[in-house]
């Protein structure tokens, strides 16, 4: 899979989700009137991490931003692309 499959999808209305280093993660968005919001999430059970992001307009720029944030055990979504198995919602 690809980046730019993922970035198709989520233009789309899809929400990712993985797993990687035995927990759950998932980057979802929310949106209103152009206008979205970011939520990405890592860990297992009730013990997680979230990081959500400023609302923009769903852009490529915003995009970027959320594939290269390093949040998931230090790595982005770019440097696990080629070790996980991504699964849309």
């Amino acid at each position: 899979m690809t980046l730019d499959y993922i970035r198709q999808a989520i233009k789309e209305a899809n929400d990712v989700y993985f797993d990687y280093h035995g927990k759950r993660a998932g980057i979802e968005f929310t949106g209103e009137n152009g206008i979205f919001t970011f939520i990405m999430w890592f860990g297992k059970g009730y013990d997680f991490e979230e990081k959500t992001f400023p609302p923009s307009k769903l852009n490529d720029d915003i995009i970027d931003k959320v594939f290269n944030e390093k949040f998931f055990d230090g790595k982005s979504l770019v440097d696990l692309i080629d070790v996980v198995e991504i699964d849309f919602a």
